[in-house]
């Protein structure tokens, strides 16, 4: 069950994070037009809600070795959750991509805060 809080913790954490930054680029960057900030909020949680359960529970059964699993779940994260964001909101790919990247990049470097600071 410890595996399973953990799990939890880092949604909650990840949903705050990622949200955040999409929400946040997108409100500074002005590009809601024509949404309303629950709906660019969504597009901040929602990607990740849908590819966090697969890092975590899925992706351990087939990679074994830490280092491949750490690229692959990465790479899988930016590439799903950019094609999540610009499908939802309507942007461009690359628009998208570049979300995606600020986001997972801001999640993972706290993660590594996190890990430092626990250890």
């Amino acid at each position: 069950m410890e595996y399973e809080l953990d799990f939890l913790k880092a949604l909650l954490t990840t949903l705050a994070v990622e949200g955040g930054v999409i929400f946040s680029l997108i409100r500074c960057l002005r590009m809601e037009a024509g949404f309303t900030g629950g709906t660019v909020l969504w597009a901040g949680v929602f990607p990740s809600m849908a590819t966090l359960p697969y890092i975590w529970f899925v992706f351990p059964a087939f990679i074994g070795q830490r280092h491949l699993y750490i690229a692959t779940s990465e790479v899988f994260a930016v590439v799903a959750e950019a094609l999540i964001i610009a499908t939802m909101l309507r942007l461009k790919p690359t628009v998208g991509l570049a979300l995606s990247l600020a986001a997972n990049a801001a999640s993972f470097l706290l993660g590594i805060l996190i890990k430092m600071d626990g250890q």
